[in-house]
């Protein structure tokens, strides 16, 4: 009874101290604000003023991934008005939550609050996870939705699992296939077979209720039910090389931050596959393992179908994404790790294992954050300061209202702007996606002059290595603006050319 005590007290004092730690390390980059966020931003304020759904007031558009998210921002900054600062303080609430429910979760797969306390903290000090918390992104939400669907379907609390991956989809749609694990789990799990299929029938329809009404609401106000941002970053056709590229992208990125906590994972997976058909293991010992794997089967094969998801769409892969399958991989590398202790009688060294796991997890990703991600970022608050806000603003102040601006990235330029934007990368100009699903990419589109058939630009944003490389008569160069790091993987000077489109101005 002292045991239960000390623990519940240890739980009560060490779960609020991770939380608060994880806090503060976030508030040190509190002022990054991607250029997403202002995408989400730009829609919120126009739903907010009534313009619809759309980055462009008056223009339906799915430019925006996650509609639930969207929603949120919107009901923030309507009390607030500030949506960038509602975004964030929100973002970093779910979080935090984020954090208490991975805790939850872990407790269930380790059976153990101690072993889970460590996870938590070593979950809490991910680089991605920080970089991406209270940035004014979706990814806190979609984290928080994701372990809050594993720990209501581990409970068998299957209709409130389903409800939160409802709303899990309506906040990242590339967890389309989640609410199908879990009917299988349900058939798994489910004792009478003969009310197994009502049971899955019921969770379906509730899972209907809460996304049909978007689905009607996005084909007929935009004719997909698909995001632009989706059809924008999948592969069209199978390319080798992009192929390659995405599998390389996908396990450098996970790697940076998972290289260890992946190869136990990887390492406890063949360790069951070897007691479930090493034929000599006796019957016990498979029936052991495999009952464990089915028990699992969720959180496993939705870390499996999720990196085959993302190398069949062939899809530019971003850190943000992948704090979808981290909180699994981080959580079963210490529930392997004392699998791997007991199959080799080691079970004395759980809590030396366990602290030195943690201990290997927290450096790797402290190194990587504090030596790589943190200059990235501050490198690209500065640059969001120096060029996307004053590109943004001058356009405010010194274009026609009605002037279309041609963009490559829209969130800053278009919300400070207030102007209609046309958009290089096809999120909120749908007409672009034609020539990306062709194989064309921005400098293809700009070099070839295409955005002319799709929109009547009075302005001309252009993104190059070079101010000011444009060769068009019709062009009169304004100002160009500069931005150290655009990402972790570009770590250069990128210059924005602002062009004024010399022609007769529309009747």
């Amino acid at each position: 009874m002292n045991d239960v005590k000390w623990v519940k007290l240890l739980i009560m004092v060490s779960l609020p101290l991770i939380i608060l730690i994880f806090y503060l390390n976030v508030l040190n980059h509190f002022n990054y604000t991607p250029d997403d966020s202002y995408i989400y931003a730009q829609f919120a304020k126009n739903i907010v003023n009534g313009n619809g759904f759309a980055f462009n007031a008056g223009e339906p558009t799915y430019g925006a991934t996650s509609p639930l998210w969207t929603f949120i921002i919107s009901l923030s900054g309507l009390f607030s008005g500030d949506y960038i600062l509602s975004a964030k303080v929100a973002d970093l609430f779910f979080a935090s939550l984020a954090v208490l429910v991975f805790f939850l979760f872990a407790n269930q797969v380790l059976n153990n609050s101690i072993i889970a306390l460590f996870a938590t903290l070593a979950f809490s000090m991910n680089a991605w996870f920080m970089r991406w918390s209270a940035t004014g992104m979706e990814t806190s939400l979609a984290v928080l939705l994701l372990l809050l669907t594993f720990y209501y379907c581990y409970k068998n609390e299957y209709l409130v699992s389903i409800f939160f991956a409802a709303l899990l989809y309506l906040t990242r749609p590339e967890t389309i296939f989640l609410p199908g694990l879990i009917f299988i789990d349900i058939y798994l799990n489910s004792i009478n077979k003969k009310i197994v299929f009502k049971k899955i029938a019921v969770a379906s329809i509730l899972f209907l209720i809460i996304v049909l009404p978007w689905f009607a609401y996005a084909k007929l106000n935009f004719g997909t039910i698909i995001p632009n941002t989706a059809l924008a970053k999948a592969a069209f056709g199978f390319r080798i090389d992009d192929f390659l590229w995405t599998v390389t992208d996908l396990f450098k990125t996970l790697l940076v931050t998972e290289s260890v906590t992946l190869f136990v994972v990887i390492s406890g997976l063949l360790l069951m596959l070897f007691l479930i058909f090493r034929k000599q293991n006796p019957p016990i010992v498979k029936k052991a393992a495999l009952d464990w794997l089915i028990g699992h089967f969720v959180p496993l094969f939705w870390l499996i179908g999720f990196i085959l998801l993302y190398i069949s769409t062939q899809a530019n892969i971003i850190s943000r994404y992948l704090l979808l399958i981290i909180p699994v991989v981080v959580i079963y590398s210490y529930s392997f790790l004392i699998s791997i202790l007991e199959q080799f009688k080691k079970s004395k060294y759980y809590y030396t294992a366990v602290l030195a796991l943690t201990i290997v997890i927290m450096l790797q990703n402290q190194l990587i954050f504090r030596n790589y991600i943190v200059p990235s970022i501050d490198a690209f608050t500065d640059g969001m300061s120096e060029c996307f806000v004053p590109i943004g603003s001058w356009l405010n102040q010194n274009t026609p209202k009605d002037a279309v601006v041609f963009t490559p990235d829209i969130g800053a330029i278009g919300f400070y702007s207030d102007r209609k934007i046309c958009d290089g990368a096809g999120l909120v100009s749908p007409e672009i996606l034609k020539y990306i699903r062709q194989g064309f990419d921005y400098q293809n589109i700009m070099d070839q002059k295409l955005y002319k058939n799709v929109c009547d630009a009075d302005y001309v944003i252009h993104r190059a290595n070079k101010p000011d490389v444009l060769v068009d008569d019709n062009l009169r160069m304004i100002f160009y603006k500069t931005v150290y790091g655009l990402g972790l993987s570009n770590m250069e000077t990128v210059y924005y050319t602002l062009y004024e489109v010399l022609k007769i101005r529309r009747e």
